[in-house]
């Protein structure tokens, strides 16, 4: 008996060390993280994962307001800069995907505006 409690003991610690950290885990009802995005992202072998990441992106740009992307802008090139702005960069881990992929896209297709000349 006195081995089981061991192998018991042994067993929940290693399961317990194995667990996400509560900070660092997604929660549910949050809004989507960017360094998950960028984990997700990163995974282009993986057919589902690539189709989250293009989802993902698409429904953060679908709500965006004042975009000046031009209309014959692709929706994968517009994933493919979001993609190439998200990989390199560092995110502490509140920082919210949304956020990120409105500021790669205001970045890469910044809005004109119309000067008039001052009287």
């Amino acid at each position: 008996m006195r081995g089981i409690g061991s192998l018991t003991i042994v067993a929940m610690l290693c399961l317990t060390a194995f667990q996400p950290l509560p900070g660092l885990a997604q929660q549910s009802g949050a809004p989507m993280a960017a360094y998950w995005l960028q984990y997700v992202c990163s995974q282009d072998s993986n057919d589902s994962a690539a189709g989250f990441c293009q989802g993902a992106i698409e429904a953060f740009y679908s709500v965006m307001e004042g975009a000046c992307v031009p209309s014959e802008v692709q929706p994968q090139e517009i994933k493919r800069s979001v993609v190439e702005a998200l990989l390199p960069t560092r995110f502490s881990p509140l920082e919210p995907a949304a956020d990120f992929v409105w500021g790669a896209i205001d970045s890469q297709w910044p809005c004109e505006v119309a000067h008039t000349p001052s009287s």
